[in-house]
């Protein structure tokens, strides 16, 4: 999935007003208490959230282009979520107004988007090929309280190996074009006079040197979503959350790149399933090898969500003090993309994926990877060491 967030939104032509920003209602917690229905805003007292509460303002959101995919859910909770109603919610005119004009923006862009998903898992149908949606195309249809809600990048396919060449016939005929430079799966675009489209093939749930998961148990655990759709398959909820804590640790240590969307998606999961099998998910992270992935995804989550699940996971899966300590000094300084140096960001990329590794030699490949990486960028063939 493409790792760069919208930044196109209706220009502002001004900031909100210090008077009704400073009392406002703050979108974590709005999120919060969308998340626990109205009882509670988040954990204050915590140095993660407080960090987070104090940069995901309204006029970063509606001003600045931070976190900008928030803004539908965001828009919704405060129209139409009558379980808030004796909140007090403080939310200004303006705020309203400019949220509403954000929330429109993105509503043509899904909206086009779900058309074409839509035509794409017919054809898909019909020609026989097995596909599985992953990330932002599943979590909008079944997590969130409409699929327009959920903001993607770009739709992410899983399709059989063997069906690979069969799936992209389908999306040229359909206007898609291939970028095939592309090192990895099969980007495709389809140009929109709106929006453009894109559609990601995967071969792989996670092509890593360090994950030992077994693409085969993807496939074997799937089932329709319907009588009528044999082919549009469905993973169990404990798969999809796997993926989604990988998929967003990944992205945090190979990029210090983190979508607060990615840890709303855990949150609705875990919400909305209360019958997730916690003992499978740890079995499954060991087996996996991504076991501190799985914590330190659940931990970030949990410090900025009040969510309730079962904590023995927590126990279970629980890395040294240390490297929770290295994670929370890491987290906390964590800036915007664009302002943190590169000597910084480089020095953060290597302590996350360092804590993420479980043996000494994973953690000795690493190293040789970062100093071959290291070598490159001095002779001007490299940018910035990242890991798979």
């Amino acid at each position: 999935m493409s790792t760069t967030q919208s930044s196109e939104f209706p220009p502002q032509s001004s900031v909100l007003s210090t008077q009704s920003s400073k009392n406002e209602t703050t979108p974590l917690e709005l999120l919060n208490l969308h998340l626990t229905d109205g009882k509670s805003k988040g954990n204050k007292s915590n140095k993660l959230y407080q960090k987070f509460n104090r940069e995901l303002s309204w006029d970063a959101i509606l001003n600045k282009g931070y976190q900008t995919d928030l803004a539908p859910l965001l828009y919704h909770i405060i129209n139409k979520s009558p379980e808030l109603a004796t909140c007090n919610l403080i939310i200004s005119q303006e705020t309203k107004s400019k949220l509403r004009a954000l929330y429109n923006h993105y509503l043509a862009t899904i909206l086009i988007q779900f058309n074409e998903l839509d035509k794409i898992l017919s054809t898909f149908e019909r020609e026989g090929i097995d596909v599985i949606q992953l990330k932002g195309a599943e979590l909008a249809k079944n997590y969130y309280p409409n699929q327009k809600l959920r903001p993607m990048g770009d739709i992410d396919l899983l399709v059989r190996k063997e069906d690979i060449k069969s799936a992209k016939e389908c999306l040229i005929n359909q206007g898609y074009e291939f970028n095939e430079n592309s090192k990895k799966n099969f980007p495709s675009v389809k140009h929109n006079t709106i929006a453009l489209t894109i559609i990601d093939l995967h071969r792989y749930v996670a092509k890593s040197d360090f994950i030992k998961n077994n693409l085969l148990e993807f496939w074997e655990n799937t089932l329709p979503i319907n009588k009528n759709q044999r082919h549009i398959l469905t993973i169990p909820e404990e798969f999809l959350l796997l993926h989604i804590l990988w998929h967003t640790y990944r992205n945090l240590s190979n990029h210090l790149y983190l979508r607060l969307i990615w840890l709303l998606d855990i949150a609705l999961i875990i919400r909305e399933k209360d019958n997730i099998d916690w003992i499978f998910i740890e079995k499954k992270a060991n087996e996996w090898g991504i076991q501190k992935q799985v914590y330190f995804c659940l931990y970030f989550t949990t410090q900025l969500f009040s969510i309730v699940f079962d904590k023995n996971i927590m126990r279970a899966l629980m890395p040294s003090n240390q490297s929770i300590k290295i994670f929370d000094f890491v987290t906390l300084r964590i800036e915007n993309k664009k302002q943190a140096s590169k000597n910084s960001k480089r020095v953060y990329i290597i302590l996350l994926n360092l804590i993420s590794l479980n043996a000494i030699y994973e953690r000795v490949k690493y190293l040789l990877y970062i100093s071959k990486s290291l070598l490159e960028e001095s002779t001007g063939k490299n940018k910035i060491c990242q890991y798979k």
